[in-house]
């Protein structure tokens, strides 16, 4: 799952290599693009639980040119107890996670 996001932060600018502007000029929208992935214990939200969320920087892109980032050290990832005591075996043996051993 991909999400578009538009993004003003001069530090993505900066870490996509775009000249700075200066405040007299008009700043230069860029976009940043950020991957999304969540692992879960059934089909539906509610009855069944998202055992774990990240997100990953993927880059930018300037209506011209994709930049990816040098690295992908910036992300989040997280594990989150279960809300239910409903879960699908197959689910399980998909991601591998062990849900007695979340938070």
């Amino acid at each position: 799952m991909e999400t578009h996001l538009e993004c003003n932060d001069p530090n993505l600018l900066e870490e996509a290599s775009i000249s700075e502007v200066s405040s007299d000029a008009a700043v230069k929208k860029v976009d940043a693009y950020f991957s999304a992935d969540v692992e879960t214990d059934g089909p539906i939200p509610g009855p069944y639980s998202i055992l774990s969320f990240a997100l990953v920087y993927a880059g930018s892109f300037d209506g011209q040119k994709f930049v990816p980032p040098v690295n992908y050290a910036q992300n989040f990832y997280r594990e989150l107890r279960p809300i239910s005591d409903q879960f699908e075996l197959e689910a399980l043996s998909v991601n591998k996670m062990d849900r007695r051993n979340l938070c």
